[in-house]
């Protein structure tokens, strides 16, 4: 779980895009093929939470 505190950019997540921004919390499931990348010109700043089970 990826939560965006600010900055903007773009998650991949088994192909599928979704664009980030503040206030939006990004799930991907575990196992699945996933990539984050900065599309702005601030930093990224994301809370990210890992659940191992």
């Amino acid at each position: 779980m990826n939560y965006i505190i600010s900055g903007t950019g773009k998650a991949i997540c088994d192909g599928v895009e979704e664009d980030l921004k503040p206030g939006v919390m990004h799930i991907c499931p575990k196992g699945s093929e996933h990539a984050i990348i900065n599309t702005g010109e601030e930093d990224l700043v994301m809370l990210t939470i890992v659940v191992k089970k």
